[in-house]
């Protein structure tokens, strides 16, 4: 491949695929396919570029601009729904300890739904069952992403045969990171519920489980033993998370990704 080279992320919705180059992002619509594809010019990152050199400091980068990335995505896609379904289940699902204390009143549901829908467990449960079903909506999308990436990283040719012919699992999927995250903040969960401990100390010990599971993501990269086990569970999560995609999905993936490649002026083969 002759010229400057892509260095490619993307993300998948259930009506979208979105890939990210150096300076900006190309955004397809899966839900109707006459729409054409859309190039923003958008730094994507921008924290953890600055602090990418420094190991566990770049996890903590990563989430907040991870966070802020999925808050674009979905008011792009108008999947406010899915904020919204968050925020009732966090009023309706709340540990009994929060919503019925000395100072407040019980929650105007807490006399009707069973005592079993106030407990923690089942909120978690719940939040957890609900992201899943999301991911769901999106896997063929999500492999139709790691396809399209996988053929241009390979330096094959673009056309629908190779992008075909490419593994839906990526090493550098963040379905790698989410499994040893939870890997590491299951543990760290049920160690939190038997202490008392403030919820800003919580949400940091979450957050630096996330950083230390972002600097195994990277290890997962190496194509040796160590990165091949590592890689692992990661890749079992991969078969959930994504699944086979029809020739019109992958045609589809393909514009997108060729738009962000022309707009930055990378180079390719077709």
């Amino acid at each position: 491949m002759k010229g400057k080279v892509a260095n490619l992320a993307g993300m998948s919705f259930p009506e979208s695929i979105t890939f990210f180059g150096n300076e900006g992002s190309s955004e397809v619509d899966t839900g109707d396919y006459k729409l054409p594809p859309r190039y923003t010019k958008d730094k994507q990152y921008t924290l953890y570029k600055k602090v990418k050199k420094f190991p566990i400091i770049r996890g903590y980068a990563v989430l907040i601009d991870l966070f802020f990335s999925i808050l674009r995505a979905l008011f792009k896609n108008v999947l406010w729904l899915f904020l919204l379904i968050i925020i009732l289940s966090s009023v309706f699902l709340q540990p009994k300890e929060v919503v019925v204390t000395k100072e407040t009143k019980p929650g105007p549901l807490s006399g009707i739904i069973p005592d079993i829908f106030w407990d923690k467990y089942f909120f978690d449960i719940a939040i957890f069952g609900f992201l899943i079903i999301f991911v769901f909506l999106a896997t063929k999308n999500h492999a139709a992403e790691h396809k399209a990436i996988s053929a241009y990283e390979t330096n094959q040719d673009l056309s629908l045969k190779n992008i075909q012919s490419q593994p839906k699992e990526n090493c550098r999927c963040g379905t790698v990171l989410v499994v040893w995250y939870w890997i590491l903040a299951l543990p760290l969960s049920l160690f939190l519920n038997t202490t008392e401990i403030s919820s800003l100390i919580s949400l940091f010990l979450f957050m630096t489980a996330f950083s230390f599971a972002y600097e195994i993501f990277n290890l997962a990269r190496r194509e040796d033993k160590i990165g091949k086990i590592i890689y692992f569970p990661g890749w079992l999560g991969q078969k959930l998370t994504t699944r086979e995609p029809d020739s019109k999905l992958l045609l589809r993936s393909r514009q997108g990704l060729m738009r962000l490649l022309d707009e930055e002026g990378y180079h390719y083969r077709r």
